[in-house]
């Protein structure tokens, strides 16, 4: 039968609005791994991270867009770590 409970399935962050750099995120998902490792521990085993955010573009020639391509490679090793799926 059903419990009525909710079980949840992942977890999603707004990070902020035109962050044109890398770091940000990365300590973000610093904060989310230790999070992730505390459900878990609990028996909360979450499958997605859902990061959202405002990722940054150029709305004047002289402003840098974020590296979506660095940001990418920078938190493979933490997905595959923690076997999540990634939704951005």
């Amino acid at each position: 039968g059903d419990s009525g409970s909710i079980t949840p399935k992942g977890i999603h962050f707004h990070l902020g609005s035109q962050i044109t750099r890398v770091d940000p995120y990365l300590r973000c998902v610093e904060k989310m791994a230790e999070f992730i490792s505390h459900l878990r521990k609990e028996g909360v085993d979450l499958e997605y991270m859902d990061m959202g955010g405002g990722f940054g573009i150029a709305y004047r020639g002289k402003e840098s867009p974020l590296d979506i391509e660095e940001l990418a490679n920078r938190l493979t090793p933490f997905i595959r770590e923690h076997k999540l799926k990634l939704i951005m």
